[in-house]
């Protein structure tokens, strides 16, 4: 049972939930590549650097780990995720 009695019981509370769970971790990866791309050099001046395979690999590492952690957060809150399991 999670923290709150707010479960995917209806097709559209399942995509409100599906949806909650995907902006979290859009929103954490738009914050990382951007923290990735800008810095301010010794003058204060931002600097927009291009993006490299390095970069690209962090980006997508940490995107996975805040998908994978939204995910977590909603079945802690509310109980999410049942509906993945599938019966052997």
């Amino acid at each position: 049972m999670g923290i709150y009695d707010y479960r995917a019981t209806t097709v559209w509370r399942a995509f409100f939930l599906n949806s909650l769970a995907t902006t979290i971790a859009i929103a954490a990866s738009i914050i990382i590549k951007m923290n990735l791309q800008t810095f301010a050099d010794k003058d204060g001046k931002i600097i927009h650097e291009t993006t490299s395979s390095t970069k690209i690999l962090i980006t997508i590492i940490a995107t996975f780990l805040a998908s994978f952690g939204s995910y977590a957060l909603l079945k802690v809150l509310f109980d999410f995720g049942g509906g993945m399991l599938v019966d052997n």
